[in-house]
């Protein structure tokens, strides 16, 4: 068969479970890169997300393109140093490591809204903040067609595996997490101006 454009190869990795990984690698102007498939067993364990990324060689990687300005945080926040393709809620949503916290800090809301769980539907651009020394990934998402009574607010601390946010849904608002006041406040900030003032509760 004719290979697809841009393919270099194919290399499998035998499972212990019998089952087999697949990268494919290609390269482009951008350099080398992989994509990653599998049987069953290994697609459930990645996740749809994973499955649909290019994993670039970190030395080759392009420039990001310039994104739109977006506004300024708070006074006291600042900016990690890196703050380039962050991944976004539906990507962190289907991986274990932040699914297990966010899950935990939910608490009955997994269960009374679906839109919650998958994070799938309209979302800014994450970004990275410090609140308080500690370094945060900020994610926003909504309901798709109801984004101005169900959204939320997160908060995403990697290395201490903490989930803090604000969801409103079904028309009440409700802070999880139990953030700490200084973050508790910044969620506040950041809810106000992405998803403008609630109606009265």
């Amino acid at each position: 068969m004719s290979p697809p454009d841009h393919y270099v190869t194919t290399v499998f990795g035998d499972m212990a479970d019998g089952d087999q990984m697949i990268f494919t690698i290609y390269e482009d102007e951008g350099g080398r890169y992989a994509t990653i498939d599998g049987g069953g067993a290994v697609q459930a364990a990645l996740g749809k997300p994973a499955l649909q990324l290019r994993f670039r060689q970190c030395a080759v990687v392009p420039a990001a393109p310039a994104k739109a300005a977006v506004t300024p945080p708070a006074k006291g926040v600042t900016p990690p140093a890196d703050a380039a393709a962050l991944p976004g809620p539906a990507q962190l949503a289907a991986a274990p490591a932040f699914a297990r916290p966010y899950h935990k800090a939910l608490g009955k809301l997994a269960k009374e809204q679906d839109w919650l769980l998958a994070l799938e539907g309209p979302a800014p651009d994450s970004r990275g903040v410090t609140v308080d020394g500690r370094e945060y990934l900020v994610l926003q998402s909504c309901k798709a067609h109801d984004c101005a009574e169900n959204n939320i607010m997160l908060f995403w601390s990697a290395d201490k595996a903490l989930v803090y946010g604000k969801v409103r849904a079904g028309g009440k608002s409700t802070m999880i997490g139990s953030p700490p006041p200084a973050v508790a406040k910044e969620i506040g900030n950041a809810w106000w101006t992405q998803w403008g003032k609630p109606q009265a509760e």
